[in-house]
């Protein structure tokens, strides 16, 4: 969950020394208060790598990583019956430090496509109904036009916020 969105310097980058910025902080409660741990996203101002600084409940600095991009997949259904999960992606959750960014093809045209985005991003923009016109009409099923036009409308900002286009 997002607790901050402010811009501040916060320190120099590994890589070339130059200024880092933060994007974002986040907070990942844990059972007990003192198991509370915070993040913060931030970006080189000169060779724009992106880091996650990790924090105990105290704000002390823990370390910080460049997050690992992944391809973004399902968990299927029969997931536990799997042998071969070469083709899932699995997140250690005991590993704090590691931190998988999923990416998206660039452009969404297919009910396929359109399956692999996180309902809750989805949600994010687009009312019910309008997913499920957005459903339907790339199923090639009928749809209500009325909805399909309102959805059509959000496309930008659902691009702008989630760096994914549709083209349904």
């Amino acid at each position: 969950m997002a607790t901050a969105h402010e811009i501040n310097d916060i320190g120099a980058c590994a890589k070339c020394a130059g200024m880092l910025k933060s994007l974002s902080s986040h907070r990942q409660n844990g059972y007990l208060k003192s198991e509370e741990k915070y993040f913060i996203v931030s970006s080189c101002a000169e060779c724009l790598t992106i880091y996650v600084h990790r924090y105990d409940s105290n704000w002390s600095w823990l370390d910080e990583n460049e997050p690992e991009l992944t391809e973004y997949a399902e968990k299927s259904e029969n997931s536990d019956t799997d042998h071969d999960n070469s083709d899932k992606i699995s997140i250690n959750k005991t590993n704090d430090s590691a931190f998988q960014i999923p990416i998206y093809n660039d452009i969404i045209l297919s009910y396929d496509d359109l399956n692999q985005i996180p309902l809750l991003k989805l949600k994010s923009v687009f009312s019910d109904a309008e997913i499920q016109t957005l459903v339907q009409k790339s199923k090639k099923e009928k749809y209500i036009r009325q909805y399909y036009h309102r959805a059509k409308k959000k496309y930008k900002d659902f691009e702008e916020i989630f760096g994914i286009k549709l083209e349904i």
